[in-house]
């Protein structure tokens, strides 16, 4: 499954609209033990929406990304030039 920026914020901020789907959603590939598909674009993207608008306190910023980064289950394909 690939997981675009808004998925990944969804997932991760309580606030965003759609958190509880998301959750929902990652809970049940996790239990299918299915990968997660995202991109280095993604990532970066994800870093400027949590910075602003979201405002999320900057350690947390780095948990969100190292998680997703570290994760066994989540590969991020690096888009090259």
């Amino acid at each position: 499954m690939f997981v675009d920026t808004s998925g990944w914020a969804n997932l991760y901020i309580p606030t965003e609209d759609y958190h509880s789907q998301a959750v929902g959603c990652f809970q049940q590939v996790r239990k299918q033990r299915e990968t997660l598909v995202t991109t280095n674009y993604v990532v970066a993207e994800l870093v400027a929406l949590l910075d602003s608008p979201l405002r999320i306190f900057r350690p947390r910023l780095f948990e969100i990304v190292d998680s997703i980064k570290t994760a066994s289950f989540v590969q991020i394909i690096h888009i090259d030039a």
